[in-house]
């Protein structure tokens, strides 16, 4: 009852209000500054934890983890420079030796060439004679007939090619001269050597056509339509120039021309530039197929010299001739 008596003695004075004003001013500040912190609390944003240097890992999925891609500071692209290509001429460097052609460089040319030679040689005869008086160069125009290679005043050598398995073949008439009796030799090693007689003469043109007296069943060349010949061809003389035995010598078609030699005329006469010298005459004029296109029978010489041009009868002049064979 102390207490209720203490209250009911509290009297209103000035000390009384004083000191009550001051402790209810404090407890109103305790409350509003409550209250602001609540508040602040609840709207300022909390700061970030600074991330560790180490890459977290992000769940991504179950039983799976992706590591956080770290980021790298971003730099500018590289442009690298653009080259414009250079116009100017390619300059081979001094110094630098240039490969040379070697034997067999032209691979598949080489080969079919080689070829056309190993198919066409074998029917190639060396002719043996007893030496007729030379003909001489046409003053008019020229041209020379092809002779055979004077050996010795008891031998001379000329060319024929076999165009039969039975041993028929072709030369010319300034080959053979007035002999109608021959000896002839393959070109092949053992029995080589074979006696023939002339069996006929074709009096167009400068061919002669022979039989080697023989059983024997010869390699012969085939015989091609010399119509279809054109400038640029390319052909090979092959024959005996000088005695050299199963010589080969290349060249192009360099054109067609009437040709006259002491008073006969060679119609469309074959000209080359491959090589056809003493001895030679009578031999084939192939192409690349090695089919024969025409027979060597005369060239171009000034002092006596060849000077790379060439003549040879076509081949369907030879054609003709072969036809008045018995």
């Amino acid at each position: 009852m102390a207490g209720f008596d203490k209250i009911k003695d509290f009297r209103l004075t000035k000390e009384n209000i004083a000191q009550s004003a001051t402790w209810v001013f404090l407890l109103k500040f305790l409350v509003v500054a409550f209250v602001a912190g609540f508040f602040v609390r609840a709207m300022w944003p909390a700061k970030p934890v600074p991330r560790s240097s180490a890459r977290m890992p992000v769940v991504v999925g179950e039983g799976e983890q992706q590591l956080e891609p770290q980021l790298e500071p971003q730099m500018e692209p590289r442009m690298e420079p653009r080259l414009e290509p250079r116009m100017e001429p390619a300059v081979e460097p001094q110094g630098v030796a240039l490969q040379v052609p070697q034997p067999g460089d032209g691979g598949a040319i080489d080969e079919s060439l080689h070829q056309v030679v190993s198919l066409v040689r074998p029917a190639v005869i060396k002719i043996i004679v007893v030496p007729n008086q030379r003909t001489g160069t046409d003053p008019n125009t020229g041209i020379k007939m092809g002779d055979p290679f004077v050996m010795n005043s008891n031998l001379a050598v000329g060319s024929g090619v076999i165009i039969d398995s039975k041993g028929l073949f072709i030369t010319t008439k300034h080959v053979v001269g007035d002999n109608n009796n021959l000896q002839v030799v393959l070109y092949r090693a053992g029995q080589n050597q074979f006696t023939a007689r002339i069996v006929a003469r074709d009096p167009d043109s400068p061919l002669v056509i022979g039989k080697i007296r023989s059983t024997e069943k010869f390699p012969f060349a085939r015989m091609a339509n010399s119509d279809r010949l054109r400038t640029g061809d390319v052909v090979m003389a092959v024959g005996n120039p000088f005695s050299l035995s199963g010589t080969v010598t290349s060249g192009i078609v360099s054109g067609k021309k009437d040709v006259t030699v002491n008073g006969l005329l060679v119609q469309g006469a074959i000209q080359t530039d491959a090589t056809i010298n003493d001895g030679n005459s009578g031999g084939p004029l192939v192409n690349v197929d090695g089919e024969v296109v025409g027979i060597t029978f005369a060239s171009y010489v000034q002092g006596g010299n060849f000077t790379g041009i060439g003549f040879a009868v076509p081949i369907n002049f030879a054609k003709e001739a072969w036809g008045t064979a018995p």
